[in-house]
Order: structure tokens, then C-alpha cells, then sequence
């Protein structure tokens, strides 16, 4: 993700989604700013 993080989700055996989320790398806000502007629109 954008923010540094990965990210995943999985759902067990009785239902329940785990959303799970491990950090890759520190991004400063200029970086995170940038890869913003970058992410395609969901319109």
C-alpha cells in the first residue's frame, strides 16, 4: 500500500474475515502525497 504497509485478508472456517497488515517500510507524507495522487480514480 501506498502508506507502507502490506496487506491481506483471509476468512476462516466459521466465517470470520482476519484483515491482517504488516509494515514494509516507512513512507514520509511527501512520498505518501505522491503515491496519492498517482493511485487511479474509483469514479
Amino acid at each position: 500500500m501506498f502508506w507502507g504497509d502490506r496487506v491481506g485478508a483471509v476468512r476462516d472456517v466459521d466465517g470470520n474475515l482476519w484483515k491482517l497488515a504488516q509494515k514494509v517500510r516507512d513512507v514520509s507524507p511527501e512520498e505518501m502525497e505522491e503515491a496519492m495522487k498517482n493511485m487511479p480514480s474509483a469514479t
